[in-house]
């Protein structure tokens, strides 16, 4: 205790003049100033290397050589001064001088080390040559952390203010490193916290890139990297939370501050401007890395919330036997661990609150009053009717008698197909087959799918752009489905149907066909919407977007879309001359799916049907005569009851 009042502000004090020196060295240019920024940092240096290796092994011979280290340093040190002084005032074009800045953080960071080291060593908290331990102790934690914050802030004005939010994140989640705080409720409330700052980073980071389609080349790779380096650190605290190993993170968090300070010293309006969404694979890239963060993140989070139960619960066979068994073991392994985190609650939270603030986005985008509804349904439908009441509310054991919520995406939902199963169904699909004939196949692809709030957001939904661009999005982004959608959903469907027979005949004790102990159907749905769902929306770059519906795979919105057809929803346009009249035929080029009918359609019938269809409205957004309405029950009832035609256009608006 008397040690940690002592060391603190010591702490303190040190993170202070680092930052100090830190912000002077980057105005330096003569070669005097130079050499006393060195004195000043490896003086530091030597004194905490001294420390270290007393308190190591306290001896009177190791107190004498840390006192022969800094007596040895200092002359060095003092003799450079006093030769730069009487030589060359001012050196510019020294390769010295040219890199000194990278040195200056290279020393500044040692410092830290061998000051979270010595400190340790003096309280106590860690073993003598247990380096790892230091880099994941809060005695090393804190002090860097709380220097990035420092640094950043005396150097806010050379920082591109773009980036200086992006900066402090990175200081905060270093604050938040769970291992230095496992003390404190074993580090969850720390995961929670530094998941919070990740999330609140990954959106700030989606809103620059989309509102900066042309960005620096030397933004773009260090957006790549930083997403690298918290894949790595959500993979370490989620390797950490089960295993207790702390290497992985320790070798994380060396990169994130080496990252930060490469930051610092950058100009990140340097060099040349590209347009990120010409380049597919850095594209892909992106997603892949923020889809791997997010991963972990939401295991850390669920084994935080549940405990190792969440891990047990894993049906995970043993990888073994000949080499077909032990493929598809490994495969089914693959599908379970997958799913079983993609499925999970805390993982939809997490989604949820990313994808929810591009919504919110939007919203504040869009014009047309009922888009602005629906997203704001959207966000609602996602908070309650995919996370609150299936995970929070209703018990697991009675999801599977809970029509619509329980079976929200069809049959494997809530797990095996049984008698006792059976009305609750077939109230889903009766429930859902109501709501499209009444409103659209939108009520599921644009209202209560996942995939609405994940598509609709700011930046994925500018995604679209690719569907004009890939060659294998355009085959299948088209008026008419491609042969390629037919072949899909053809399979999805015969699966589907024929894994949910299994799945009742297994209930029935006529059969015992099982998949390593999982039930046919569960699995089918588990590797949809569970794998082969975030596989698919990878993909964009490659794909396009909404992959779901163009290419078929998802038979519940497939369902639902066709229903939808033979029901009220249609576009309409008020005016069919406008449409004639329309150079630009904006409709069809901003329409998500593909559907460049459109026009043709609202020319000769005034109104446009397909089952491809899902209602997302860009269509209505970007008409420069807001001539394109939404038609549903809604409409339909009130022109029932309207006695003038008048009163039947004005109805339909869509605002």
């Amino acid at each position: 205790m008397v040690y940690t009042l002592i060391l603190w502000p010591l702490a303190i004090l040190m993170v202070y003049i680092i930052s100090s020196v830190i912000k002077w060295s980057l105005r330096i240019d003569e070669r005097i100033g130079f050499s006393i920024a060195l004195f000043i940092l490896v003086m530091m240096l030597a004194m905490f290397g001294g420390a270290v290796l007393y308190f190591s092994h306290k001896s009177l011979s190791t107190l004498e050589q840390a006192a022969l280290l800094n007596l040895a340093v200092m002359t060095v040190g003092l003799l450079a001064v006093f030769f730069n002084f009487l030589t060359v005032a001012k050196d510019r074009a020294s390769a010295l001088v040219l890199h000194f800045r990278e040195i200056v953080i290279v020393l500044a960071l040692l410092n830290e080390f061998f000051m979270g080291w010595a400190f340790a060593l003096i309280s106590g908290t860690v073993n003598a040559h247990n380096v790892i331990a230091v880099l994941n102790s809060y005695w090393f934690t804190i002090p860097m952390g709380s220097e990035m914050l420092l640094t950043l802030f005396l150097l806010r004005r050379s920082v591109n203010a773009n980036f200086i939010p992006v900066l402090c994140a990175q200081a905060v989640i270093m604050l938040f490193t769970p291992t230095a705080l496992s003390f404190f409720a074993n580090g969850n409330p720390a995961i929670y916290a530094g998941s919070a700052v990740m999330t609140l980073l990954f959106i700030y980071c989606y809103d620059m890139l989309y509102r900066n389609r042309r960005i620096y080349r030397i933004q773009l790779h260090y957006l790549l990297a930083l997403l690298g380096t918290y894949s790595l650190m959500m993979f370490s605290t989620y390797f950490w939370q089960i295993y207790r190993n702390e290497t992985l993170l320790a070798v994380s968090l060396i990169v994130e501050m080496l990252l930060f300070f490469q930051a610092i010293v950058l100009d990140f309006s340097k060099g040349a401007k590209l347009d990120w969404h010409g380049r597919p694979y850095t594209v892909f890239a992106l997603l892949s890395l923020i889809f791997i963060a997010e991963f972990f993140m939401g295991a850390s989070l669920d084994i935080a919330y549940y405990g190792h139960s969440f891990i047990n619960t894993m049906g995970l066979v043993p990888l073994m036997g000949s080499l077909p068994s032990f493929l598809s073991r490994a495969l089914f392994d693959a599908v379970d661990y997958i799913s079983s985190v993609t499925l999970s609650s805390w993982f939809l939270i997490m989604m949820g609150a990313e994808m929810g603030a591009l919504v919110v986005m939007r919203i504040r985008e869009v014009h047309s009053f009922e888009t602005k509804i629906r997203l704001t349904f959207v966000i609602a439908a996602y908070a309650i009717y995919s996370t609150l009441l299936p995970y929070f509310i209703i018990p697991a054991n009675r999801l599977p008698y809970t029509p619509f919520i329980g079976w929200s995406m069809g049959v494997g939902t809530a797990g095996a197909v049984a008698p006792a199963t059976i009305v609750a169904i077939v109230l889903t699909y009766v429930i859902s087959a109501i709501l499209s004939l009444l409103f659209g196949g939108r009520q599921v692809c644009s209202v209560f799918c996942t995939a609405a709030l994940m598509y609709q957001g700011t930046l994925y939904d500018s995604l679209k752009t690719f569907n004009k661009s890939s060659k294998t999005a355009m085959k299948i982004t088209t008026n008419r489905a491609h042969k390629i959608h037919y072949y899909i959903s053809s399979i999805i469907w015969s699966s589907i149907i024929g894994a949910a027979v299994l799945s009742y005949l297994n209930s029935l004790h006529f059969l015992n066909a099982e998949i390593y102990g999982m039930d046919p159907v569960f699995f089918a749905y588990s590797f949809y919407f569970g794998v082969l769902w975030y596989i698919t929306f990878l993909a964009i770059p490659f794909l396009g977007t909404y992959t779901c519906l163009t290419s078929g795979w998802c038979h519940w919105g497939s369902f639902n879309t066709l229903v939808g057809r033979l029901g009220f929803w249609r576009l309409k346009v008020r005016d069919p001359y406008q449409c004639v009249n329309c150079k630009t035929k904006d409709c069809a080029s901003a329409c998500p799916v593909g559907l460049s009918a459109m026009p043709g359609s609202f020319i000769d019938k005034g109104e446009f049907r397909s089952y491809r269809c899902i209602g997302v409205g860009d269509c209505v957004e970007a008409c420069p005569v807001n001539n394109i309405f939404f038609y549903d029950v809604r409409h339909w009832l009130k022109e029932k009851s309207s006695t003038t035609p008048g009163e039947t256009i004005a109805g339909g608006r869509g605002r």
